[in-house]
Formats: structure tokens, C-alpha cells, sequence
């Protein structure tokens, strides 16, 4: 919708996965591009703003429930399984680059709340934290052999299931960049607070289906449709496309 100058995009209906795909090609570059989520009842349009400040979530209370336990029981019984892995990875990390194991890093989580998320480390351990919010590129020389394999594997991100398990997180939501990017987006990125709507996740759909390269503007679109559309059912299916990537050899870091 257009009016008085503003270009407005409106998720009121599930958008299919393809729909989405098109509108990364409609995407406006006019400054003044509104986006606004619709919240599943049809009660009527809700900013970015007042998402931020009443804690409004996406989708029915009972779908959120059985999302939320869902995380709780799968984070639970995969970290004591994982346990001796982790500690074996984070052996194998510290000898192939001298430095901490684990790398914790502030982002923004639910309704905007600073939270610390956890992963191996796959980059090489330096003083200066200057650059840790820099984009990783193709041949990012940061990145050790090992590193890569992780983060190819998606291994890196298995600390995170502790944010699961605490609530800070969710298997599958919108991923969560590094605090000093995020409060970029939310200045240049029209509608990216509205993805505070949900708590972040392990994978989301931007990683699916999109490029690690992509645009800010691109992702908040599968950002904005997880949101309209967040629920145990989406989340089965996300996850199951993330494994099958993951083993394809596609799956976008």
C-alpha cells in the first residue's frame, strides 16, 4: 500500500515461501519504507514501536506454548548428550588457535533485551574486540581451518542451545547479528525492531533460504514472515531444512 508518499508492507495473511522470494525483488528504496506486522487475529496493524514496548508476540498462546516447551525438551536432552563433544571440540579449538573455547558476544534477544550468546570459537582470538561485529566474508583470513568446519557444520552454534534452554533464544527464529550492527538496522532498516516480536533463534528462514551476504533489507522480509507465521509446525519444518542443507553442503552461515 502507498499513501502520502509512504510505501507500506503489510504481512496480514501467511505469505508461502515463494510470495516471499518475489517481494525480496519488490523491495523499496524509498527512505521512508514502512514495514508493519498484522497480527494473526486480524486485529488490526501494529508498529514497530508498540510491538517493542507491549511485548507483543506473533501467533496463538497455545502455539507459542508448544513451541516454548518444545525448545525446553529438545535443548534439554541435547546438551547432556552433547556435553563430551563440547568438551572435545573446545579442546580441539584451543590447539588449533591458543585462546578461549567459547566465544560470548552481546545481541539483542526478545522485546530488545541484551543477552550474551555463546559459541565456539572459530575465529582467531585477538585483544581487539573492535572488529568482532564486522560481517565475516568468503575468504575471511579471522577464520581458522577447524572454525570453518564448525561453522560449516553448524557445530559452532551448539552452545546455544543453553540460550534455549534459558529462554533467551529459540531453535528457529530471526538470527541474532552482533549488538552494534543490530542498532545499525534498527537506524537504517525500516521495521527491523519488529523482530523482537519473537525470541531469536538457532536457524530462521533468512539463513535457509537466503545468502550470508544478502541485504539487512532482504532477511527482515523472512524475518517478518517467521513472525506472522511462527509457530511448532514452522519451526519442524525449519528445522528440518536447516539438517537437510546442512548435510547438502548449502546451508548459508
Amino acid at each position: 500500500a502507498q499513501t502520502q508518499g509512504d510505501v507500506e508492507i503489510v504481512l496480514g495473511h501467511r505469505y508461502s515461501l515463494d510470495e516471499l522470494l518475489q517481494l525480496c525483488h519488490l523491495r523499496a528504496n524509498e527512505p521512508r519504507l514502512k514495514v508493519s506486522c498484522v497480527i494473526r487475529e486480524a486485529y488490526g496493524p501494529m508498529g514497530d514501536e508498540r510491538a517493542r514496548k507491549t511485548g507483543y508476540v506473533a501467533g496463538l498462546a497455545k502455539e507459542r506454548l508448544y513451541k516454548r516447551l518444545f525448545d525446553m525438551a529438545v535443548s534439554g536432552i541435547v546438551l547432556p548428550i552433547s556435553a563430551p563433544f563440547l568438551i572435545l571440540a573446545g579442546l580441539a579449538v584451543k590447539i588449533a588457535s591458543p585462546g578461549p573455547a567459547i566465544f560470548t558476544q552481546e545481541r539483542k534477544g526478545y522485546h530488545g533485551n541484551i543477552i550474551r550468546v555463546h559459541k565456539l570459537r572459530s575465529m582467531h582470538h585477538t585483544p581487539d574486540r573492535s572488529k568482532e561485529h564486522v560481517l565475516r566474508t568468503e575468504t575471511d583470513n579471522r577464520v581458522f581451518r577447524l572454525g570453518d568446519i564448525l561453522r560449516k557444520l553448524k557445530l559452532d552454534e551448539v552452545p546455544q542451545l543453553w540460550n534455549v534452554f534459558k529462554g533467551e533464544m529459540s531453535l528457529v527464529g530471526p538470527r541474532p547479528s552482533p549488538l552494534k550492527l543490530m542498532e545499525e538496522y534498527e537506524q537504517t532498516v525500516p521495521g527491523y525492531q519488529v523482530r523482537y516480536c519473537v525470541r531469536p533463534g538457532v536457524t530462521g528462514p533468512a539463513q535457509i533460504y537466503l545468502g550470508y551476504h544478502a541485504s539487512a533489507e532482504d532477511k527482515l522480509l523472512f524475518d517478518l514472515w517467521y513472525v506472522r507465521n511462527n509457530s511448532l509446525r514452522t519451526d519442524l519444518r525449519m528445522i528440518l531444512l536447516t539438517v537437510k542443507k546442512i548435510f547438502l553442503g548449502d546451508y548459508k552461515l
